[in-house]
């Protein structure tokens, strides 16, 4: 259950007294709330706060509620707040819209203020889960990069094996390379079994991207050799 004091909204909307009566609702349950009579007030509000959750009016003067959007999709500090459409505008073709630009909800006034809330707490919540989702994943592919490197460092090659994980990374067949260093198809192929079983490579191609990421390695560590 998420916790309202934790919670910032901000109202969209150009209607004051329902903005004034809709802000004191929400923070009586316990909700932060910032409030725009206008899409050109909200941006600059969003300049120096980001809320968890945007609650926009559709008709407003110079600006619609679907044009605030569309100017915040535009912006890559603010594109992943998410949004719920506030509005008395309900025909099926309004709606598709407002689903279009990724409305989270879509609210037809006049409406139940618990409704609101109820919409609002799930939207939250949906949203904690996906950036939750996104951090262990995140974490995943950093764990596993360091391990990668970690391996990488630490395997010692000869310098027949480095010679043939050059060719390999240049795409060389091991007809290829056996023509270049002058050895049988047959000691190639043993060479990059033995590449294989090494980098813990599953075929070919895993090898390939294993050795890109060594050589990589290994220029990252002279360089930084070289800067000290």
């Amino acid at each position: 259950m998420l916790k309202n004091t934790n919670v910032t909204v901000m109202l969209i909307d150009d209607e004051k007294k329902l903005l004034e009566s809709l802000c004191k609702y929400l923070e009586s349950k316990k909700f932060k709330v910032l409030t725009a009579q206008s899409s050109e007030i909200a941006l600059s509000i969003l300049e120096k706060i980001i809320p968890d959750i945007l609650i926009v009016d559709i008709m407003m003067p110079e600006k619609t509620g679907y044009d605030f959007i569309i100017s915040i999709k535009n912006n890559r500090r603010l594109k992943a707040i998410p949004f719920i459409f506030l509005t008395a505008k309900g025909m099926t073709q309004d709606r598709i819209k407002g689903y279009k630009l990724g409305c989270r909800a879509y609210i037809t006034k006049p409406f139940d203020p618990e409704e609101l809330i109820s919409v609002i707490n799930n939207n939250l919540s949906q949203n904690k889960n996906i950036n939750n989702i996104r951090t262990i994943t995140t974490e995943i592919k950093r764990i596993r990069l360091i391990i990668e490197n970690k391996n990488m460092i630490h395997i010692s090659f000869t310098s027949r094996e480095r010679s043939i994980l050059v060719h390999i990374i240049n795409g060389k067949t091991n007809k290829d390379i056996a023509k270049n260093i002058k050895i049988g198809v047959r000691n190639v192929e043993k060479y990059v079994t033995r590449l294989l079983d090494k980098t813990h490579s599953r075929n070919r191609t895993d090898l390939v991207k294993f050795a890109y990421k060594f050589y990589k390695e290994l220029r990252a560590n002279d360089g930084n050799r070289t800067r000290e």
